[in-house]
């Protein structure tokens, strides 16, 4: 039921975009260069720059952080307790991504690849080896005339270079952008 649901609302979402008038004044080739915040797939928060190569091709990188809290269960029925444990475990994400859209439209269907660096600060001085991994991108992108961009992402990994192995640990991730283009 909830694949049914998530297909119905993606194709209606689709479907409304192919309605969109086009513009002669096109918004991706006017503001070109572009910096936002994004959260995911798999930062907590990352800083961004764009710049939209032609109308439909978008290049990004990104420097991005996140901190991992494991949450443990004691006890059942009334005793039950929840434990938060910080695991004092940080990543530096390295991020690079290639966007296509639909030229002249605001609010833009998104398909694109992406390559993540994923450096592991562990504070205990064991060693854990960085994680190369690519992924395929699809969501929506909405820039404003104004400059304004706010984008809805899933993330897709599919490969680990180092290992040169299927990465599936993680799953399909979503992320959000907001930012501004100049």
């Amino acid at each position: 039921m909830k694949i049914n649901i998530s297909l119905l609302s993606l194709l209606l979402i689709l479907n409304l975009t192919f309605f969109q008038t086009a513009h002669a004044d096109d918004n991706r080739s006017n503001e070109p260069f572009g910096l936002y915040l994004s959260s995911g797939p798999y930062e907590l928060f990352s800083l961004n720059a764009a710049y939209n190569l032609d109308r439909f091709l978008r290049v990004t990188g990104g420097l991005g952080y996140s901190h991992y809290v494991a949450v443990s269960s004691v006890g059942s029925g009334p005793s039950f307790t929840e434990i938060i444990v910080d695991s004092g475990i940080n990543d530096a994400v390295l991020d690079a991504s290639l966007k296509a859209m639909v030229p002249h439209w605001e609010f833009s269907p998104v398909i694109g690849l992406g390559l993540s660096n994923l450096t592991t600060l562990n504070p205990y001085g064991t060693y854990l080896p960085d994680i190369l991994f690519t992924y395929a991108i699809i969501g929506f992108d909405y820039q404003a005339k104004d400059g304004f961009d706010m984008g809805l992402e899933i993330c897709f990994p599919f490969y680990d270079i180092i290992d040169g192995t299927p990465f599936n640990d993680f799953g399909s991730i979503g992320r959000i952008n907001i930012g501004e283009f100049f």
